[in-house]
């Protein structure tokens, strides 16, 4: 078990439910994307808003990290968590198929690097899992409606 990861515990019932609500703006948008053309455009520009707030926000987590780290957090440790914000900005500024598939990769990508360079403080068990499967039907959301457009 990596150093950061705290012993095994259940998630918390109140993160299971929110972060399986925090997927419908996704899974919505990608079908509204792909099924209802008359309304095409307005579900990407929406799907790219809400990618773009939910990548944001991956950074203020990271941030958050960084904070409760004190004095002990470096440059890195900030500049890092400043990156999702603007990788949100390029991919809202961009929008139409592109800004989805550019919002798709910086979730993924995201994801793959928090998992090579984990924050120092530890980390329930549960959450790098929940950061999978929400990362995973995200992304694959976000590359739908990018493909399909």
């Amino acid at each position: 078990m990596p150093s950061n990861v705290k012993a095994s515990q259940a998630m918390p019932f109140p993160a299971r439910a929110v972060g399986l609500a925090c997927l419908l703006p996704f899974a919505m948008g990608a079908l509204a994307v792909c099924l209802a053309p008359e309304i095409r455009a307005e579900a990407a520009s929406a799907l790219i808003v809400y990618g773009a707030i939910v990548l944001s926000f991956l950074g203020g987590v990271r941030w958050g990290f960084a904070v409760l780290e004190g004095g002990q957090a470096s440059w890195s440790a900030y500049g890092l968590a400043a990156i999702p914000s603007l990788m949100a900005w390029i991919g809202a500024l961009w929008g139409g198929p592109d800004g989805l598939a550019i919002l798709a990769l910086a979730l993924a990508m995201w994801f793959f690097v928090e998992k090579a360079a984990p924050p120092a403080l530890p980390l329930p068990a549960w959450y790098g899992r929940v950061r999978g499967v929400l990362t995973a039907i995200a992304t694959l959301s976000l590359g739908l409606a990018a493909f399909s457009w």
